[in-house]
Parts: C-alpha cells; sequence; structure tokens
C-alpha cells in the first residue's frame, strides 16, 4: 500500500513505523469504512507516538476484533490503552476481549479498563481476575470492571483474595432488584470491600438488609437506603437509634436517612429553598399536599448550620406518582387533578418548584391516596416564572 508520506511525516515515527500502519494495520480496517481518508482515524494513535513494539502489540490483538468495530477500536481503545503502560495492558486486553460482551466495549474500554490498569496492570493479577469472569453474569461484568476491580486493587487487594470479594459482592447483588444495582455499586461497593466481610458476615447483612425491607419490598425509597447501606446496616431493624444516619446519593442537595424504621429523613438545603418550602408547608391548602417539616414542642424541626445551610427534619412520604398509578390506574384522573391543584396553588402563592413533574408522590391518608411534592432543594420564593407540568 502506498505510504502517504505527508500525513505520516509530521509524526516522525520512522521508516519503520510507517511501514508496519502502511502494510499491516490499514488493510485491516474493512475498505467501506474507510468513506473518508484512511489516516483520519489514525491521528489519535499516531500523535502518542507508537513504538513499532507497540504497532505489533496492535497487530496481535486485531483478529479478536470483530470488522465491524475496528475503525472504533483504532480511533477510541487502542488510544485509551496507549495512555498507560503498554505492554502488561496489551497482554491484558487480549486475555478478556473475548470476555467482554460487545456491547459493553465502550463503557469497558473507556470507564473500566483506565481505572482499573491505574491501580494494577500486573498480568499476575489479571490471570486472576480472567478466572473470575466465568462465575460473574454477564449483565455484572461491566459494574465489576468500573467499579469492582477498581476498589478492590485500590485497596491493595492481592489477587488470590479478589475472587472471594467478587463473590460476596455478587451474592449481596443476586438478593436485590437490579434497578438497584447501581445504587449499591456507588455508595456501598468501597465499604463492602473495605471491610472484607465472611461469606458468614455476608449472609447476616442480607438478612439484616431484608429486615429493614420487610413490608416495603416494593418501596423505591427503602430499597434506595438499603442498597446505598449494606454494611452499614449492622443491627436487626428498629434496634439503630435515630442518631445512626447513613447515606443516599442525591445530586443537587443531601439527603440524609435516620436509622430505626428509615422514616426519618434529614434534607440539607439552601436558606432561600427552606423559606420557600416552609411557606407551602404552612399554607392551609398545601399543607396535606407537600413534603412535611417535623415540629418538636411546637416548632418546626429546622435548623441553620455555619455554611448557611438548613437541615430540615422530614419523613418519608409515599412512591412515585407514575409508580402508584401504573399499580391503581382507577385512581390517575382522581390524582391528576390533585397534582393541578397543587401546582395552581404554588403559582398564587408564586413558589417556584423548579423541578415538580418528576417529585409527585403518592401517600395515603385514611386509606385515600393522596398526592404530595416533594423535594424543594431548588424552589425559589418571589418568583415570575409559573410552575409547569
Amino acid at each position: 500500500m502506498e505510504i502517504r508520506t505527508k500525513e505520516l511525516k509530521k509524526f516522525k515515527l520512522g521508516l519503520k513505523a510507517e511501514r508496519i500502519i502502511a502494510d499491516k494495520i490499514l488493510p485491516q480496517i474493512p475498505k467501506k469504512m474507510r468513506g473518508y481518508r484512511p489516516y483520519d482515524i489514525l491521528p489519535r494513535i499516531l500523535a502518542r507516538k507508537p513504538t513499532p513494539e507497540t504497532l505489533k502489540e496492535i497487530i496481535k490483538t486485531l483478529p479478536m476484533v470483530p470488522k465491524k468495530e475496528r475503525v472504533h477500536f483504532f480511533y477510541q481503545i487502542v488510544p485509551w490503552i496507549m495512555d498507560y503502560k503498554p505492554r502488561p495492558a496489551w497482554k491484558v486486553i487480549r486475555q478478556i476481549f473475548p470476555n467482554i460482551p460487545m456491547k459493553d466495549h465502550d463503557e469497558f474500554f473507556g470507564n473500566g479498563l483506565p481505572e482499573t490498569l491505574k491501580y494494577n496492570p500486573s498480568v499476575y493479577t489479571w490471570k486472576k481476575i480472567v478466572l473470575m469472569l466465568p462465575e460473574t453474569p454477564e449483565e455484572h461484568r461491566y459494574n465489576l470492571f468500573k467499579y469492582g476491580l477498581p476498589e478492590m486493587l485500590k485497596q491493595k487487594t492481592k489477587a488470590g483474595e479478589l475472587k472471594q470479594k467478587w463473590k460476596n459482592v455478587t451474592g449481596i447483588l443476586s438478593t436485590m432488584p437490579e434497578e438497584y444495582h447501581r445504587d449499591f455499586f456507588r455508595q456501598s461497593l468501597a465499604h463492602i470491600i473495605g471491610i472484607n466481610p465472611t461469606p458468614e458476615n455476608t449472609s447476616e447483612m442480607i438478612k439484616t438488609a431484608k429486615s429493614y425491607l420487610k413490608g416495603h419490598e416494593d418501596d423505591y425509597f427503602f430499597n434506595r437506603v438499603v442498597a446505598e447501606n449494606y454494611g452499614r446496616l449492622t443491627k436487626p431493624r428498629g434496634v439503630i437509634s435515630s442518631a445512626d444516619m447513613l447515606s443516599f446519593y442525591k445530586e443537587s442537595s443531601k439527603l440524609i436517612p435516620l436509622g430505626g424504621g428509615l422514616n426519618s429523613i434529614i434534607r440539607v438545603i439552601r436558606k432561600e429553598a427552606f423559606k420557600a418550602w416552609k411557606e407551602a408547608f404552612e399554607d392551609e391548602y398545601l399543607k396535606n399536599h407537600v413534603e412535611p417539616i417535623l415540629e418538636k414542642n411546637g416548632s418546626l424541626r429546622a435548623y441553620a448550620s455555619k455554611d448557611g445551610l438548613y437541615r430540615v427534619y422530614t419523613k418519608y412520604c409515599g412512591i412515585p406518582f407514575l409508580e402508584f398509578t401504573k399499580q391503581h390506574p382507577e385512581h390517575l384522573e382522581e390524582l391528576e387533578n390533585q397534582k393541578d391543584k397543587i401546582i395552581k396553588r404554588l403559582n398564587e402563592l408564586r413558589i417556584n418548584h423548579m423541578h415538580a413533574q418528576r417529585n409527585f408522590v403518592v401517600d395515603e391518608n385514611d386509606g385515600k391516596p393522596v398526592v404530595k411534592l416533594i423535594d424543594f432543594d431548588a424552589a425559589v420564593q418571589h418568583s415570575e416564572q409559573p410552575n409547569s407540568l
């Protein structure tokens, strides 16, 4: 194949590398994928100044890359690998590439692999990791590489311990609905790996978690809290005191579930948002239709902190609106009317919740479904902008 000297010369790779690219690599890219100039897919590799040895590693790996994935392989995956220790990384890639489902290639190579190689690129360790793959259900492999292995290797887990630690994790996952796996990986995984529970400890954790979920197995909030607090729920439900704070991940503000029955919550929010929430809660109509502010000795349990934020005590209010109406479509019209009235009254008070649509829940009052609006962390008073549905 003709070497396009002008295009390669600026990278100063040397004649040997140029010939490998022209003779060995470009022919591996299907012609129909060269609608643009062939070298347009290689600049990210060439800019990293690949040595002839690195190029040979690429060539060794190519046979296991499906032809339809090769443009993506050259444009995305190879540059990611070259940013780490190339030779161990390439051996690792050849061992694990066939075990990663094609649909997960992009996420794995973009997120999981760089994090994992950062903590341990040892081929010996990766041989142990490869042995774990057959015992890891396909749906957990992405999480294994993105979260599990980086956490284990970050904490200096020995290669021989990897399999047992991951077995504990998958044992927990098998008891948890799939929609809460992300919460577990994001908030609980590092703690679980850090305390390195025995299989007996893990069984006890699962038993304790089930005691918290009893009667609330289909409840979104309870499942989230349990998923995010594995290893912290060390006492049976009802024994944990209200002082035992648990975690609950939230992007825009902080929410802290308290122990015991998990019904009590502290929201940490801006002063302006608290004032808007307080005004709504004290309104005669909205009082029964917004997230409550708990009282103590006749006073609202809301306390200003030194950083200017407010810690507001509230409680769990019900299940998401869409989830409830899906289960009970016979109540849909009535509940939609309640939503409309809540929005109308907020607009009359010139309180803009800012994200009302996704924060309606349905609670029960004397056996009847009642719509409530929760999460006032972004709310503003005196707004000229009305709420919308």
